[in-house]
């Protein structure tokens, strides 16, 4: 990227910053738009409009193309990779989603227990129930934050409850 471009394109982005925190979502789009103009391989300007499809427009489609280029352009940019499990996740796209949190766990300020929390749910969202418990005790065993210490507890009591009560009912049908 030029300088100037740079220098423009981190101006824009902050504006961007400015106008989401303020709500003003669309606006904040269109600005976006304008960053790709200058530069369409911008990783973090696609990682936003990914998030704007996602969470405002509820478009998972172009969410996920936004997404899928941020990180193609920009690998290292943590956000991209939590947004993009959540996406997965919201798809039903669970195999891929566990994929996906694997890799985030190699990207520097991506928690590894926040992925592995990740991994859990999409686990036990295939009834792998005692590989979702496995994921969940990693997940608290990396976690240093006891919020999400109690988020993955829970997790890790549901997901055994339904270990228990399942592991006999598909046996009788064995």
């Amino acid at each position: 990227m030029k300088n100037d471009n740079y220098n423009a394109v981190e101006h824009y982005m902050a504006m961007v910053d400015d106008l989401y925190m303020r709500g003003e979502y669309l606006e904040g789009k269109n600005l976006l738009m304008e960053i790709l103009e200058m530069e369409p391989v911008y990783g973090r300007a696609h990682s936003y409009l990914g998030w704007y499809y996602f969470a405002q427009m509820s478009d998972h489609e172009k969410a996920l193309l936004h997404y899928e280029l941020a990180l193609k352009y920009d690998a290292d940019f943590a956000g991209t990779h939590y947004n993009y499990v959540n996406l997965l996740f919201s798809m039903g796209r669970y195999e891929e989603m566990e994929n996906a949190a694997f890799k985030a766990m190699t990207v520097s300020g991506v928690e590894k227990s926040d992925m592995y929390n990740e991994v859990g749910r999409s686990r036990e969202m295939r009834s792998l129930y005692k590989k979702a418990i496995d994921a969940y005790k990693e997940a608290f065993r990396h976690c240093m934050d006891n919020d999400s210490m109690e988020v993955i507890k829970s997790n890790l009591d549901r997901a055994k409850m339904k270990h228990r009560m399942f592991e006999g009912w598909t046996a009788m049908f064995v």
